[in-house]
């Protein structure tokens, strides 16, 4: 468990559920999330701000996390045109994406259709693109489901000691 049993410069992670204020689950976006988690050092040298035999420090020690969307796949920027049932790329996601994935478009979320052009620059979408015109929108690969809103946090403490979340 990456909140009890983490050891002082090996990377952890935990993960967590993004609730809204009414406490309903948030769902991944592919960009989400719009929140920051920080640690910072609560009990024993990490709160002294002390590292090794170095007591310099009064400042307790804080550690940088990293957060990524579960379920979620960056797949790089696509072109897309207001009520295309297409979008355009100058990468080739052939071996990312199969007819039938579900993909997100700038947080919109869309199918890739069985049927239509399907190469190195051309993936064909189930329904017509609602979005505005864009030109390097960012496109993600996503589960069938998308109902998780987890996230995995991972960090890597490098003083000994407790820490808050």
């Amino acid at each position: 468990d990456g909140l009890v049993g983490c050891v002082a410069t090996h990377q952890c992670s935990f993960e967590i559920q993004t609730k809204d204020s009414a406490s309903n689950n948030r769902f991944n976006n592919g960009e989400d999330p719009s929140f920051v988690i920080s640690m910072v050092g609560v009990k024993g040298w990490a709160k002294e701000g002390r590292v090794n035999d170095d007591r310099s420090s009064s400042v307790a020690a804080s550690v940088a996390t990293t957060i990524s969307a579960n379920e979620w796949t960056y797949l790089g920027p696509a072109d897309v045109t207001h009520n295309s049932v297409a979008l355009s790329t100058s990468h080739n996601f052939l071996g990312l994406l199969d007819r039938g994935d579900v993909i997100v478009i700038e947080g919109q979320t869309y199918t890739v259709a069985d049927e239509g052009q399907f190469d190195e620059s051309t993936v064909p979408l189930d329904s017509p693109y609602l979005g505005p015109t864009l030109s390097s929108a960012s496109l993600h690969k996503a589960s069938f489901t998308c109902k998780s809103g987890t996230h995995t946090v991972s960090y890597t403490p490098l003083v000994r000691g407790d820490y808050e979340i």
